[in-house]
């Protein structure tokens, strides 16, 4: 069974407390992701609180770093991410 969209999003943000909870990701700082599907990643946008995050700071990139969703911005780490997933395609 795979999960969808928003399973995977609550995942990273659950991630984002977790850490954010123990210290290990103050603020602002890092950057989650996870692979949504062959071609597209789902990462946490720029510059929000990883202890605070919502379905709304989760948005979906292709493997080059570009946002599918208007109005959303990719972290400065996307290309680090998706570099990444191309590598273990």
């Amino acid at each position: 069974m795979s999960l969808t969209r928003e399973q995977m999003s609550l995942e990273i943000i659950e991630a984002g407390r977790f850490l954010y909870g123990r210290g290990w990701s103050p603020a602002t700082s890092s950057n989650y992701s996870t692979r949504l599907s062959t071609r597209q990643v789902l990462l946490t946008v720029s510059g929000k609180h990883k202890g605070q995050l919502g379905l709304d700071d989760v948005l979906a990139t292709d493997l080059a770093g570009n946002s599918l969703e208007p109005g959303k911005k990719p972290s400065a780490e996307t290309l680090l991410h998706t570099q990444l997933y191309n590598w273990r395609a």
